[in-house]
């Protein structure tokens, strides 16, 4: 069965979101063909717009994408890629800001220690 015009680039954004989806999450089409149970081959062919993909498999997909499945098949589709990379961003800055203030803190607490252990040495009492 032939595709009409209407259909191949509908086929084709959605093969562009797919793929634009699994690059986002930095993963192999192998990888990714694995995880829904299907041959690298058809993935492939998906990314390629080349095949349709059934609705049980658009489901699965998406869920494995973490994307609605209506996200397919809108322009710039994968605007959850904006939201995940700014998540990203935000999870990477929190990680690299609790580490320098874990590792000040953790500094400031040696510090005090070591002090606080030189202090106790010279007020302990001689031994009887």
């Amino acid at each position: 069965m032939e595709t009409t015009p209407n259909a191949k680039s509908i086929q084709e954004l959605m093969a562009k979101n797919v793929r634009a989806a699994r690059k986002r999450l930095g993963i192999s089409q192998m990888k990714l063909a694995a995880k829904l149970d299907l041959s690298a081959g058809y993935m492939n062919d998906v990314e390629r717009a080349r095949r349709w993909v059934g609705a049980g498999t658009l489901a699965r997909l998406a869920d494995v994408l973490h994307l609605k499945p209506y996200q397919f098949f809108v322009e710039n589709g994968d605007s959850a890629t904006d939201i995940h990379k700014l998540l990203s961003e935000v999870v990477a800055e929190l990680r690299e800001s609790a580490d320098s203030n874990i590792e000040r803190i953790v500094m400031r607490h040696a510090v005090s220690s070591a002090s606080g252990a030189k202090r106790l040495k010279k007020t302990r009492p001689a031994a009887l």
